[in-house]
């Protein structure tokens, strides 16, 4: 065999070798907590009945479909749409307190195991370390958003702080592959009540909490984003997240989350 190298994959060892120390420096000043699903029985639906589904399983008793004896028809509707089920504006706009919704928000806010998990685990490490960083990823529409998503009637005090850091993102995304995202808060997408980004701004006090909406930036192809373009999503959302953690506002003096 001969010594000459196929450049590509010279480019993906060097890129691969870049993105590794990069990522040892991240770990050797902060810790990470990813959770890849929070909603494992709404995903297994969507993949076995139903493609599109957002909401967690639970049944739910609809008040709209009444038996003959007076009481709601239980299992009639199921689910609650876990990213509104959180306090910060809950049961406002983007949200219906119809059952059978796709947006319906609970009964109130943390009445879900999978967001109740979240919170306690996240008031858990902020009682020991500076939580540093809250991030959401949903599709699409090629955004990074900034809070608040609840209103937009309000500007929230660090507004300039997420407009630079969404600045960098955008710019880092858009030098991979061409993409443009979004610079944007939350409600000039459209406001939503009940938001974990928002609560972990407000309740949680993280300046940096933000949301993705992936690829691709149009209804078409909308949710069924073609399997050729989930690598270079994934690439170019790496360098935003780099982007993002050279930007954060945190404490230096402590160990971050």
């Amino acid at each position: 065999m001969g010594h000459n190298q196929d450049p590509n994959l010279h480019n993906l060892r060097r890129y691969s070798m870049s993105s590794s120390l990069q990522v040892k420096s991240y770990l050797d000043e902060f810790q990470f907590f990813i959770a890849p699903m929070l909603n494992p029985d709404g995903y297994l639906y969507s993949h076995t009945r139903f493609r599109l589904w957002k909401k967690n399983r639970i049944p739910g008793c609809s008040k709209n479909i009444k038996m003959w004896f007076g009481n709601c028809y239980y299992k009639a509707c199921y689910g609650v749409d876990l990213n509104r089920n959180w306090p910060e504006g809950f049961g406002g706009p983007s949200t219906s307190s119809h059952r059978c919704s796709l947006v319906y928000p609970g009964e109130k806010a943390f009445d879900q195991a999978e967001t109740m998990a979240v919170k306690n685990l996240l008031q858990e490490l902020k009682e020991n370390t500076t939580v540093g960083l809250y991030l959401s990823y949903h599709s699409y529409s090629q955004l990074f958003l900034a809070p608040y998503g609840y209103t937009g009637d309000e500007i929230p005090p660090d507004y300039e702080h997420h407009k630079k850091v969404g600045n960098e993102v955008v710019e880092a995304i858009y030098r991979r592959h061409g993409k443009n995202y979004t610079n944007q808060r939350a409600s000039e997408l459209y406001s939503a009540g009940g938001l974990s980004a928002d609560w972990a701004y407000l309740s949680l006090g993280v300046i940096d909490s933000y949301t993705f909406e992936l690829r691709p930036n149009s209804p078409d192809p909308g949710f069924l984003l073609p399997a050729e373009q989930i690598i270079e999503t994934g690439q170019e959302n790496v360098d935003g997240l780099f982007a993002l953690i050279d930007n954060l506002h945190h404490n230096q003096n402590k160990k971050k989350t």
